[in-house]
């Protein structure tokens, strides 16, 4: 019969302290999608990347990060 599955206590601190980064870099894209876009380009451009940027802000916001 196995040992079971080992870990490394510091890899898995490490690794544990990777995703905390990933989810404040997360939080702060939310954040910023909530801004103005600017003047992009045309007319139309700005709408429309302000409602692309908008539905990735919803999407990101639903994400349930710690």
């Amino acid at each position: 019969m196995s040992g079971g599955y080992r870990v490394d206590p510091d890899e898995l601190t490490r690794f544990a302290d990777r995703l905390a980064d990933t989810g404040d870099e997360l939080r702060a894209v939310a954040s910023a999608l909530a801004e103005p876009v600017g003047d992009l380009g045309p007319q139309g451009v700005p709408e429309a990347v302000s409602a692309l940027l908008a539905q990735w802000a919803d999407a990101v916001r639903g994400w349930d990060l710690p």
